[in-house]
């Protein structure tokens, strides 16, 4: 609710400051942050409800690796350098060419990437990579994806339910950030449904 909350609040605000075109503008500004919050949640909420019900399937093509690394990696760079964030990107790969679901791969890494935006401090440093560690039989490949930050970190006693939908580190919450509590859980889902890990 809170999201709602605020563009209730603040669209009532803009409603008496017709005059005033530098605070109406601030007023609305707030009303489409809170909306992209709030669009966001529900994407997770209908993604995370899909799986769960069964519905998601993954659809493997052949995608170059390089491509789509770096593809995301752009994505990420203007917001980066609006926190004046040090991005690193590291690529590491014998086989560039797989099968693989494009579009799973990309919720995933918007996910891990949003959340070292998110909690990591201006200034600080999130390092993006991925390395290739074995093949079997010619045909399947084993990749680390890894997103590394200088952020305000996880309490230990978070851990166990890191991936646990609706749970967010009750630290981070006194820290007054916003976290649903689904995106780490969604990629979770995400990963099993490709036969992977993560940690």
């Amino acid at each position: 609710r809170t999201p709602m909350n605020a563009m209730l609040g603040f669209a009532s605000m803009a409603k008496g400051q017709t005059e005033n075109k530098k605070q109406l503008l601030t007023s609305l500004g707030h009303v489409e942050t809170s909306g992209e919050h709030l669009l966001k949640l529900v994407n997770d909420v209908l993604d995370f409800a899909r799986i769960d019900s069964g519905l998601v399937h993954i659809e493997p093509e052949p995608i170059n690796i390089p491509f789509l690394f770096y593809e995301m990696a752009e994505n990420f760079r203007k917001k980066m350098d609006r926190k004046r964030i040090d991005f690193k990107t590291t690529l590491d790969l014998q086989n560039e060419n797989i099968m693989c679901d494009a579009l799973r791969m990309n919720q995933m890494w918007v996910q891990l990437l949003n959340n070292a935006l998110k909690y990591t401090k201006n200034g600080g440093i999130i390092e993006f990579s991925m390395r290739q560690i074995a093949v079997k039989d010619d045909s399947y490949a084993t990749y680390i994806i890894s997103v590394k930050d200088s952020g305000i970190g996880i309490e230990e006693s978070a851990m166990p339910y890191l991936f646990q939908a609706l749970e967010t580190d009750v630290d981070i919450k006194e820290k007054g950030l916003k976290g649903t509590g689904l995106g780490l859980a969604l990629v979770k889902r995400l990963v099993d449904l490709m036969g992977g890990s993560i940690t």
